[in-house]
Formats: structure tokens, C-alpha cells, sequence
């Protein structure tokens, strides 16, 4: 395990918290495998998507989304660095300064969806442009993303020592980056700040999380997001007892910059939701009104994406469909709201409009919409021909191109199948089903479980092929389930169990942070 920079601390909270959940600090070292196998390139090439042909997609469903970072993530994927490169080199040199940070995000925002997936190309990236700090900066994101998916992002019924292992080691890769970046005053070092909040308050530092992000808030204090961050941190969640004073500070601080008033009201909506436990509620009659009010009074992204998943979760239809609208209306690259427009209007039974949302939801960076759009070539749905592999394929060529972990499972599937006049390959199989898996794609994991041995011979093949098997019986695929039936920890598997139930974990996670304040 790589500790942190000053993070004795901390070490000492882990070690306080694994005895109290009865696991000794030493035997959490004792079984830890010593390597991430999520990230383990286990001597293989990490494989670049063929040339796909135009004729067969809904190119009008694709053009206009096609910009900005979508070429970036294309250009990474094809192993075109230096085109990645000219990209960042020609946002630095745009003459407003907001206009180079919006050219940053709209690449974070795509790397944050497909982090542990594209960690390999972007090391590689470093590697060839190692005085690039965008490369610096998507590598560090990357990490930091990663680390959340370590330990299942808070969702995990069961966390390993394991799991905490690598979400510490994935943190620790990313800090020491950001932290470079963030001591300059660009457009990178503002990014850097906002991510390094994020890290610092991951890995217990408080103080420090606060200390940026209101240097962030100084910085752009015109915009509205460092402030929602802010708030997020101040939520009694995070802040406890302390929670009214941080949040007064985050609209002190609003004030004091000259924050517009629309944006200042959705603090002020946000500050109120902490303390009202309607959010809570599933019954319609009662947040329904709330939301809409609030949407009434702030009608911007932040509040219509909240009423939107709510209406989704009682289905909703109309009402998600206009929703979603409104969203692309303002934020044009919204794969979220892109993905509900398309899956309501299937609900409504529009398959061709579906159809055509489905895609745009996929160049926006929605993996739900890659998979909706390989499954109607396989069931016949969305108006689409069934067992129409040929066109699939040429979808699946594409998806891969932008990194999404469905297409790449669609890739792997067709080198073990052979369809779309692919040659039977087991070694190209794995490659992409790595890739998927690591997207989050379960069926490929359990692929991994069952093909890692025959490509991979070893230890370390058989390995890495237990962890994937694991990782899809963990996410319920049914013949992993069958296959891992009691993981049982030693010192090549799982580890120590440091929490049995959601509540318990939940638990743990409280004395830590009571422990750092």
C-alpha cells in the first residue's frame, strides 16, 4: 500500500477502524493480493478499434454531437496522441479564459464516464507527452475516479480491505498530480482544484478539501458549480454538526463575489434540501410539488435533472420527455438526458425517434445507450432488424471508437462468436472484454472468468480471471452467481471483510470521519 503525502493520520484511522471492526491492521496486508488486477495489462496490448463504414450509421444522429471532447476520446482511442495533444494546445491558446476552461471540461467530463477504462491509453499519453498537463490533468481524473469504483462508489453491500487497498493506492496516484497543477493560476490549475477538493475530502483531509474550494470559489466566482460542490461537502453527511456554519460560509462567500441571482436562490433551494427530508420521499404527492416549484424558481440543469429522475422512477414518460428536452436544450452534450429522452420515447413507442435518441445518447457518452443500441440488432427492437449482425458490428466498431464499454464487449463477443466476419480469436477477445470490464460491463467480466486462464496460463492469469469472475458475481450475473457461489478470503482472493451490511459499513465510515475532525 502507497500511502499519501502527510497521510499518517489517516493511517492511523485505518488502523483504528479495522480494529474496531475486528481486522487486524497486519492481516490487512497479509491478504491483499499486492496488485489491482482491474488495472493489470497482464501482458497484453490494449486493443485499437478498426475502421468502421459510415453507410450503415444514423449520421444525422451522430454529426452534430461529434465535437468538441467526443474527437478527443476518439483520438486517444486510436492511439493518436499527438492529435489529442493539438487539441489541448489549441484551447490553450482561445483568447477568454472561461472559454479554455470549458474546452477542458468538456473532455473531463467524458474521461470522468469512461475513467478506469481509458487509464492504460491515458498512461500512455503521459508517457509520449510528458510535459503535457492535460495529459497530467485526464491521467489524475482518471485515478481519482477509479479509486470511488475501487470500493463499488458507496453502493457496495460488502467492502473489502482489498477494495480499501486499491481505492488508497488509485488516490494516491492521482494527488501528487493535482496537486502540481493546482499551484498554478491557468485553466489547468483551476481543473486540478476543483478534482483535488474532491481528493483531499476522499482521503479525510477536510481542512484542506475547504481550502481549495474556496480558493476555486475566488478564482470563478461567477459560476455556479464551485459553489454546488461546496455544498455538497457542507451537507450534514459530511459536515455534521457543522454542516449550518459551512453552508452560511459557501453563501457568504457567493455573496461576497457577486454571484447572479438565479444561481444564489439554487444555493439558498440546496441549503434547504439538507435540512428537508421531502428529497427522501417516494411518494409523488409529496416531492412533486416541491420539485416543481423549485424548477418553477430556478428552472436551470441542476434542478431539471433532479425532477427528471425522479419522474423516471415512477415512469413518468411525458414528464421525463419534456425534461430531458429542456436539459439538451441547455446542455447540448447531456448523455443523462439524452439517454432519458431516447429510452422514454421508446416507453411512448416512437422506435425510430427512440432509435435515433439512442444514438445521440451514445456519442454523448452514455454506455446505456451503446448497449440499447447492440441489443435492438440482437431482439429486433426499436424497429430494428433482428439478428441484423452486420449493421451491429458497425455500430460496435463505432462505440469503440468513443470508448464505450458496450461496444467493446460487442468487439470481444464477435472475436469468440465470429459474426460480423470476424475470425475467431481468443487473445483479441480477451483484450476487449478487458477493456469492457473495466468500463463496468458484467458480461465480459465473467468472459475474463473464463477465457483469462487460456490466454494468460500462470498464476497470474488464473488470478486475474478469479477477480473478474468475483467482480460479476458481486454485480449478480446469473452463471457467475453459479460459478462463485461463497468467495472465501485468503491471500490470493478477496481479503479481510471489513463490513458485512450497508449499515455497518456505513458505520465505519463515520468513526473515520469523526476520527479526522
Amino acid at each position: 500500500m502507497k500511502p499519501y503525502s502527510r497521510s499518517a493520520k489517516m493511517l492511523s484511522a485505518l488502523a483504528l477502524t479495522f480494529n474496531l471492526a475486528g481486522c487486524e491492521l497486519g492481516s490487512f496486508f497479509e491478504c491483499a493480493t499486492g496488485k489491482d488486477w482491474a488495472l493489470e495489462q497482464l501482458g497484453l496490448a490494449t486493443p485499437v478499434p478498426g475502421p468502421f463504414s459510415t453507410a450503415k450509421l444514423d449520421v444525422n444522429a451522430i454529426v452534430p454531437l461529434f465535437n468538441e471532447g467526443v474527437p478527443v476520446i476518439a483520438a486517444l482511442v486510436a492511439g493518436r496522441y499527438a492529435d489529442a495533444q493539438s487539441y489541448f494546445d489549441d484551447v490553450s491558446r482561445r483568447p477568454a479564459f472561461l472559454d479554455k476552461c470549458l474546452g477542458i471540461w468538456a473532455v473531463e467530463g467524458l474521461i470522468r464516464k469512461k475513467s478506469v477504462y481509458l487509464l492504460p491509453i491515458l498512461k500512455s499519453w503521459l508517457a509520449t507527452h510528458p510535459e503535457s498537463k492535460a495529459a497530467q490533468l485526464m491521467l489524475a481524473i482518471a485515478y481519482e475516479e477509479a479509486s470511488m469504483q475501487a470500493h463499488g462508489r458507496g453502493y457496495a453491500k460488502v467492502t473489502t480491505k482489498e477494495q480499501w487497498t486499491f481505492y488508497s493506492e488509485r488516490l494516491s496516484l492521482a494527488m501528487p498530480l493535482l496537486e502540481t497543477l493546482a499551484k498554478d493560476d491557468d485553466a489547468y490549475g483551476l481543473t486540478a482544484r476543483n478534482a483535488l477538493s474532491h481528493s483531499y475530502f476522499m482521503a479525510g483531509q477536510s481542512d484542506a478539501g475547504w481550502k481549495v474550494l474556496d480558493e476555486h470559489m475566488t478564482k470563478m466566482s461567477l459560476l455556479g458549480y464551485g459553489y454546488i460542490n461546496a455544498l455538497e461537502y457542507a451537507h450534514p453527511k459530511w459536515s455534521g454538526k457543522r454542516s449550518d456554519e459551512r453552508s452560511n460560509h459557501v453563501l457568504a462567500m457567493a455573496d461576497k463575489n457577486g454571484l447572479n441571482e438565479q444561481r444564489r436562490k439554487l444555493l439558498v433551494q440546496i441549503i434547504d434540501s439538507h435540512r428537508n427530508d421531502i428529497e427522501a420521499s417516494g411518494d409523488p404527492k409529496a416531492w412533486r410539488p416541491y420539485w416543481t416549484a423549485r424548477v418553477a424558481e430556478v428552472p436551470g440543469e441542476f434542478n431539471l435533472s433532479h425532477l427528471m429522475r425522479k419522474e423516471t422512477y415512477v415512469q413518468n414518460w411525458i414528464a421525463v420527455l419534456d425534461l430531458s428536452k429542456r436539459i439538451t436544450a441547455l446542455s447540448p452534450r447531456h448523455g443523462e438526458a439524452r439517454y432519458s429522452t431516447a429510452y422514454a420515447l421508446q416507453q411512448l413507442g416512437k422506435n425510430d425517434e427512440a432509435f435515433s435518441a439512442m444514438v445521440s445518447a451514445a456519442v454523448a457518452g452514455s454506455d446505456e445507450a451503446m448497449g440499447k443500441i447492440v441489443y435492438a440488432y440482437v431482439k429486433g427492437t426499436l424497429g430494428r432488424t433482428q439478428h441484423d449482425f452486420d449493421t451491429m458490428y458497425e455500430y460496435c466498431k463505432f462505440g469503440a471508437a468513443i470508448a464505450l464499454p458496450s461496444a467493446a464487449n460487442c468487439i470481444a463477443s464477435a472475436y469468440t462468436d465470429g459474426f460480423g466476419g470476424v475470425k475467431r480469436d481468443d487473445k483479441q477477445a480477451v483484450q476487449w472484454h478487458l477493456m469492457a470490464a473495466r468500463g463496468g460491463e458484467i458480461n465480459s467480466m465473467h468472459d475474463l472468468g473464463v477465457l483469462l486462464p487460456r490466454v494468460v496460463p500462470g498464476p497470474d492469469g488464473q488470478m486475474a480471471a478469479d477477480y473478474w469472475m468475483r467482480k460479476a458475481a458481486d454485480s449478480k450475473h446469473a452463471y457467475a452467481l453459479k460459478k462463485v457461489k461463497t468467495p472465501v478470503p485468503t491471500k490470493q482472493g478477496v481479503g479481510c471483510m471489513i463490513g458485512k451490511k450497508a449499515a455497518e459499513l456505513g458505520e465505519l465510515l463515520i468513526r473515520i470521519y469523526a476520527f479526522f475532525h
